[in-house]
Protein backbone atom coordinates (compact mmCIF):
# COMPACT_ATOMS: atom_id res chain seq x y z
CA UNK A 1 0.00 0.00 0.00
CA UNK A 2 1.83 3.50 -0.87
CA UNK A 3 -0.63 6.52 1.04
CA UNK A 4 -0.25 9.79 -0.71
CA UNK A 5 -1.59 13.03 -0.96
CA UNK A 6 -1.17 16.36 -3.20
CA UNK A 7 -0.69 19.79 -1.77
CA UNK A 8 -1.63 21.03 -5.01
CA UNK A 9 2.11 21.69 -6.21
CA UNK A 10 3.48 17.97 -5.14
CA UNK A 11 2.78 14.33 -4.59
CA UNK A 12 3.92 13.84 -0.91
CA UNK A 13 4.05 10.05 0.59
CA UNK A 14 2.72 9.07 4.08
CA UNK A 15 5.91 7.62 6.20
CA UNK A 16 5.85 6.24 9.62
CA UNK A 17 8.97 5.90 11.97
CA UNK A 18 8.56 2.03 12.76
CA UNK A 19 7.32 1.10 16.42
CA UNK A 20 8.53 -2.83 15.84
CA UNK A 21 11.00 -4.74 14.61
CA UNK A 22 12.13 -5.30 11.90
CA UNK A 23 13.93 -2.04 11.74
CA UNK A 24 12.12 -0.18 15.07
CA UNK A 25 13.20 3.63 14.98
CA UNK A 26 13.43 3.43 11.26
CA UNK A 27 10.91 5.25 8.34
CA UNK A 28 8.56 3.13 6.13
CA UNK A 29 5.53 3.36 4.02
CA UNK A 30 2.28 2.52 5.60
CA UNK A 31 1.99 -1.53 4.99
CA UNK A 32 0.27 -4.43 6.18
CA UNK A 33 -0.64 -7.90 4.92
CA UNK A 34 -4.00 -8.62 3.19
CA UNK A 35 -6.01 -11.43 4.90
CA UNK A 36 -7.49 -14.19 3.60
CA UNK A 37 -10.79 -13.05 4.15
CA UNK A 38 -10.07 -8.90 3.83
CA UNK A 39 -10.78 -7.19 0.87
CA UNK A 40 -7.77 -4.09 -0.35
CA UNK A 41 -10.31 -1.42 1.22
CA UNK A 42 -10.68 -3.35 4.50
CA UNK A 43 -6.96 -3.48 4.90
CA UNK A 44 -5.82 -0.43 4.26
CA UNK A 45 -8.03 1.15 6.97
CA UNK A 46 -6.69 -0.91 9.16
CA UNK A 47 -3.44 -0.29 8.80
CA UNK A 48 -3.77 3.72 8.22
CA UNK A 49 -5.52 2.97 11.39
CA UNK A 50 -3.58 0.81 13.38
CA UNK A 51 0.31 1.84 12.36
CA UNK A 52 -0.43 5.52 11.32
CA UNK A 53 -3.46 6.45 13.74
CA UNK A 54 -5.67 7.94 10.94
CA UNK A 55 -9.34 7.36 10.14
CA UNK A 56 -12.13 8.75 7.29
CA UNK A 57 -9.74 9.07 4.59
CA UNK A 58 -10.86 9.30 0.95
CA UNK A 59 -9.47 6.48 -0.46
CA UNK A 60 -9.29 4.95 -4.13
CA UNK A 61 -7.79 2.05 -5.77
CA UNK A 62 -5.01 2.43 -8.56
CA UNK A 63 -3.78 -1.11 -9.08
CA UNK A 64 -5.31 -4.68 -8.54
CA UNK A 65 -5.01 -6.80 -5.62
CA UNK A 66 -1.92 -8.87 -6.08
CA UNK A 67 -2.41 -12.54 -4.26
CA UNK A 68 -0.22 -15.75 -3.93
CA UNK A 69 0.59 -18.61 -1.65
CA UNK A 70 3.43 -16.83 -0.80
CA UNK A 71 2.52 -13.39 -0.30
CA UNK A 72 -0.51 -11.52 0.33
CA UNK A 73 -0.38 -7.92 -0.17
CA UNK A 74 -1.56 -4.18 -1.41
CA UNK A 75 -1.20 -1.51 -2.90
CA UNK A 76 -1.55 2.11 -4.32
CA UNK A 77 -4.20 3.74 -2.39
CA UNK A 78 -4.31 7.55 -2.82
Amino acid sequence: MIASYSDGQYLKLLIIKRSFELFKGEWSLVGGFLEDDESAEATAVRALNGLAGLDGLYMEQLKEVVRSELFRWFLCFN
